[in-house]
C-alpha cells in the first residue's frame, strides 16, 4: 500500500495491483514475519495491527528510499531488504518495549515444534521459487532457482 507513496509516480496515477505488486507484498509480509519472531509474547494483536502498519511504512521508505534510489542497489533474494531489515527493526522494537513481564510459562510443547518443523519444511520446499518469482525469465531466474 505504502510502496506508491516512495515512487516516481505523482498522486494523480492509479495503483496497478498487478503479479509483481503482489510478488512484492509477499516478501514485505516475509519481512514482517522476521520482525514478528522477536516480538512473541510481548505485544497485544491490537499492537501488533499497529506495529505492522508503521513498519510496511518503514520498510517501503528503506526499500525505494535508501536501497534503490540513494544506494542503488538490486536486491533479488531479499537477503538485505527482507532479512536484515526484518531482523533489525524487531530487534530495535524489542529493546524499546524492554524484557517481558512475565516468564512463568516459558516451555516447549509438541505442537510448537511440530509446527516450526512443518514451517521450516514449507520454507525449505518453496524458498527458490518464492525468491526467483520477482525475476525476469531466462538466465537470472535459473540461477536463483539454482542457487537457494
Amino acid at each position: 500500500i505504502f510502496e506508491p507513496l516512495f515512487s516516481e509516480a505523482s498522486w494523480s496515477e492509479r495503483i496497478e495491483m498487478d503479479v509483481m505488486a503482489l510478488l512484492n507484498a509477499e516478501l514485505a509480509v516475509a519481512a514482517f514475519l522476521i520482525s514478528f519472531g522477536a516480538l512473541l509474547g510481548k505485544l497485544s494483536p491490537k499492537q501488533l495491527v499497529v506495529l505492522i502498519i508503521w513498519e510496511s511504512l518503514c520498510y517501503c521508505a528503506h526499500k525505494k528510499l535508501i536501497l534503490e534510489r540513494w544506494l542503488d542497489i538490486k536486491d533479488c533474494g531479499g537477503t538485505i531488504i527482507i532479512h536484515m531489515f526484518g531482523a533489525y527493526f524487531g530487534l530495535a522494537c524489542a529493546y524499546v518495549l524492554g524484557p517481558p513481564s512475565s516468564t512463568k510459562k516459558e516451555k516447549a510443547s509438541i505442537v510448537s515444534d511440530l509446527t516450526s518443523l512443518i514451517g521450516t519444511t514449507f520454507l525449505w520446499v518453496y524458498w527458490p521459487s518464492f525468491v526467483a518469482g520477482i525475476l525476469p525469465p531466462g538466465v537470472p531466474r535459473e540461477l536463483a532457482l539454482t542457487n537457494t
